[in-house]
């Protein structure tokens, strides 16, 4: 009975369908290398750890992190400062992705995952680095963004009606929202 239930909340609009899914590392790195195609460059927000580019590096010509803690963002460039072909950038996602995207000359994978807490569209780069994307003079990017289970069923709609209004198809499967052309 409380799936039943749940399943309509969900379908009313009053409970978001991700709520409670997590999915691990390695299942995030498939989902993205599955959307790659033909694209050569990379853009990602929220380097943590740097586990995403560490999994990506050898997959794209080019890839683009942005990270906001400067202990992570210092970790990550001593860890790839061999690898001519990243390019780490420091800052607020919100801001920076409009000098990332001021380098991206063809289609990209981007993986949108630098999040603050809790989870929402008001205090999270999400809706600025959704614009700086959608006013993009290139099209034809793969948009992900990661953890819905933290945005609300509000958050929810307006990226779906963003998407839609800049003529992106948007799917939310295994707790990624997924925008594509």
């Amino acid at each position: 009975m409380k799936h039943y239930i749940k399943k309509i909340l969900v379908f009313v609009g009053l409970r978001n369908p991700a709520k409670g899914l997590k999915i691990t590392g390695e299942r995030k790195v498939e989902i993205l290398l599955s959307y790659k195609g033909k694209k050569n460059i990379f853009v990602e927000t929220g380097t943590n750890r740097g586990d995403t580019i560490a999994a990506m590096k050898d997959s794209f010509r080019e890839i683009y992190s942005i990270e906001l803690d400067p202990t992570l963002y210092n970790q990550a460039v001593a860890m790839f400062a061999s690898a001519r072909n990243i390019h780490l950038y420091h800052g607020d996602s919100g801001e920076k992705i409009y000098e990332v995207m001021a380098e991206v000359k063809e289609p990209a994978l981007i993986w949108l995952d630098a999040h603050g807490s809790p989870f929402n569209l008001d205090n999270s780069p999400v809706r600025q680095e959704l614009d700086a994307v959608f006013s993009h003079p290139v099209k034809g990017h793969d948009v992900l963004i990661d953890d819905a289970r933290h945005f609300t069923v509000r958050d929810i709609r307006e990226i779906k009606r963003s998407a839609r209004s800049h003529g992106y198809d948007f799917v939310m499967d295994e707790g990624v929202f997924r925008l594509t052309k």
